[in-house]
């Protein structure tokens, strides 16, 4: 599961790649542009917040050879759903995929996750927190919209997705650790992106975080696909279990003290 940039000019040029996408002809149009290019690469529709299509998925890749590198990065951005929608395909999803993929992950493989630095804005308290650790669990989207403290908006619901992705990652990594398989998480913080301009139209508000970002700036696309890539090689071999944040230093800005 990864973006056309990184499967490009990263990861693509050490191992075969296989896409998954939603969306047919957005597929074919990635598979055509690698394979044009002389890249490796294979792919399947698959919704991953559907469990029946995320089975089929995995029924089609456990006949191969195994997995060596798995890096989910399908996510929404609040303005893309309601905050049922943003919760189903940013931590329902990532559920699904690990749980049907983990088991064909090889020893030496890693795993990487995008969060946010959303992650790192809400105080969630234990018990919210432990709803969010099962987003499996019968009548999870309910049990989450009771315990929350304020209404459910799909701002609330984006940050209580990579707030418990992110969580879940770590303990994931303690999980898959003894098989040999890496996971941690990247949280980019603003990126220039189309999915980013969609998401600054929307709420204009966002354009303030860039005046706190202490680069003064927002990252490209290449710079987090750098970390994904970085993440899932040999060079970070002893790597597992952590949250790389890719912001510019927005959170280590918002976590400082007020001036005076």
């Amino acid at each position: 599961m990864i973006s056309l940039w990184p499967a490009r000019a990263l990861i693509g040029r050490r191992h075969p790649l296989f896409l998954i996408d939603i969306d047919k002809a957005h597929l074919a149009a990635a598979r055509e542009a690698l394979t044009q290019e002389g890249y490796a690469v294979d792919g399947k529709i698959c919704d991953i917040a559907d469990a029946e299509s995320v089975a089929d998925l995995r029924r089609h890749l456990q006949t191969g050879p195994g997995l060596r590198v798995l890096a989910h990065v399908a996510a929404l951005a609040p303005s893309c759903g309601d905050w049922r929608k943003l919760i189903t395909v940013n931590l329902i999803g990532p559920h699904l995929i690990a749980a049907a993929l983990g088991p064909l992950m090889v020893s030496g493989g890693a795993a990487v996750f995008v969060g946010s630095v959303a992650a790192y804005v809400l105080d969630i308290d234990v018990r919210l927190r432990t709803v969010l650790a099962d987003p499996l669990a019968p009548a999870f989207l309910a049990r989450l919209e009771a315990g929350a403290p304020a209404p459910m908006t799909p701002g609330l619901g984006y940050a209580y997705s990579k707030a418990g992705l992110v969580a879940w990652c770590e303990r994931l990594a303690v999980e898959w650790g003894a098989r040999g398989v890496r996971v941690v998480s990247v949280s980019p913080g603003l990126i220039e992106s189309a999915m980013g301009a969609r998401e600054r139209a929307h709420n204009p508000d966002t354009a303030k975080f860039v005046g706190q970002t202490p680069l003064r700036r927002e990252g490209s696309v290449a710079e987090a696909a750098a970390i994904v890539d970085f993440a899932v090689s040999d060079a970070a071999s002893f790597m597992t279990g952590i949250d790389l944040p890719v912001d510019g230093g927005l959170r280590a800005a918002t976590r400082q003290p007020p001036a005076g």
